[in-house]
């Protein structure tokens, strides 16, 4: 075998090993103590300070730090709805949560544009939606960035979740797929039981036995 040859041979097996090497991630779990919401995120991104104070994790995305590629997590009290059924949950959060809320949501935001808002979603276990929108955000001493982020809201017995991610415009689509993997990690502590009539055994079906005062029974249908 000639050298070139050898060389070619190597260098295929290294560019081989550093693609199978690169594909292997690890993740964390996260729990919060408080809500019980759980979520995985690789773990290559770092925690970062909370900025305001319903807002429990906030992540920051590795290299190229340019991007601005963060996401948080933000819980807050809603207690309004709980006289509702949970049968209503979904009509509820359509209501309380849709178009109207992120047009108002967004509107915050300096030189905003809602993109997108989507009802038919899901955050952990319940019914969610998501909105996709430009805006402008200052970051830092510098002036103020171009960005794009996604946000999913979901109301669950008596707190509405939010989970927010962003990164600068242009690069947006080449973290949305982490975000959205983000975002279907989360769960949280379960409220609502499944059977909301637990685990009845309709009974009226079957035969039914009627005893007599002298303790004799007698079958009836």
């Amino acid at each position: 075998m000639s050298r070139l040859a050898f060389f070619f041979i190597c260098f295929a097996v290294l560019i081989a090993g550093f693609h199978v090497g690169s594909a292997r991630a690890d993740y964390f779990l996260w729990e919060d103590p408080d809500t019980g919401l759980t979520l995985s995120f690789p773990d290559s991104w770092q925690l970062a300070s909370n900025v305001n104070p319903s807002t429990m994790l906030t992540l920051k995305a590795p290299a190229p730090a340019q991007d601005y590629a963060t996401c948080k997590v933000r819980v807050e009290d809603e207690t309004r709805y709980l006289s509702y059924p949970p049968i209503n949950d979904k009509a509820v959060q359509r209501v309380m949560y849709g178009n109207d809320f992120w047009e108002r949501r967004v509107a915050t935001f300096p030189e905003s544009k809602l993109l997108k808002v989507y009802d038919q979603a899901a955050l952990g276990r319940r019914a969610a939606s998501y909105a996709v929108a430009d805006y402008q955000k200052k970051i830092g001493y510098r002036n103020f960035i171009d960005m794009r982020g996604i946000m999913f809201a979901s109301l669950y017995y008596d707190k509405v979740y939010f989970f927010e991610c962003e990164s600068v415009r242009h690069e947006f689509r080449y973290w949305k797929e982490m975000f959205l993997s983000i975002a279907k990690s989360i769960d949280y502590q379960k409220v609502h039981h499944e059977l909301p009539n637990g685990n009845f055994r309709y009974f009226l079906g079957e035969d039914i036995m009627m005893f007599d005062p002298t303790g004799v029974g007698t079958t009836t249908y």
